[in-house]
């Protein structure tokens, strides 16, 4: 066979320039869209991050008012400990005063001096409490 014509030659050399111009778009193209998504992950990233830290924090404020809880438990579990250990031993000083006299006549009782304060002292509130341990 013989050699292309002109017309054939001129359309082949178009066609090639094309076919590079459309390569060079299609990578073009690709790379716009892999800036973008590099941009968008980047971004996923920082928002991950910050939703991490805003849970971390939560997480340490719920710590700290458990601890908190804890301690007043505590606290609250040892005044109850002294109200029972007052109770019984009124209990018992009532039973052997009883045990041990006749029923005295009915008189007018003059008013109790309440009992001297524990080593262990009670709180109203939160707020006496910190401000007699800070």
């Amino acid at each position: 066979m013989g050699k292309p014509s002109i017309k054939s030659r001129k359309t082949a050399k178009i066609r090639k320039k094309n076919r590079k111009k459309n390569l060079r778009r299609n990578i073009n193209s690709k790379e716009e869209e892999i800036a973008d998504l590099q941009i968008q992950m980047n971004d996923f990233k920082k928002d991950v991050e910050d939703a991490g830290e805003k849970l971390l924090d939560e997480i340490n404020k719920c710590s700290r008012e458990n601890n908190n809880v804890v301690e007043w438990l505590k606290i609250y579990d040892k005044q109850i400990d002294n109200y029972e250990e007052q109770l019984y031993n009124l209990n018992v000083k009532l039973y052997f005063s009883s045990s041990q006299q006749p029923p005295p006549p009915q008189q007018p009782l003059p008013p109790q001096q309440p009992p001297p304060p524990q080593s262990q002292q009670t709180y109203k509130s939160m707020d006496d409490y910190f401000r007699s341990h800070h």
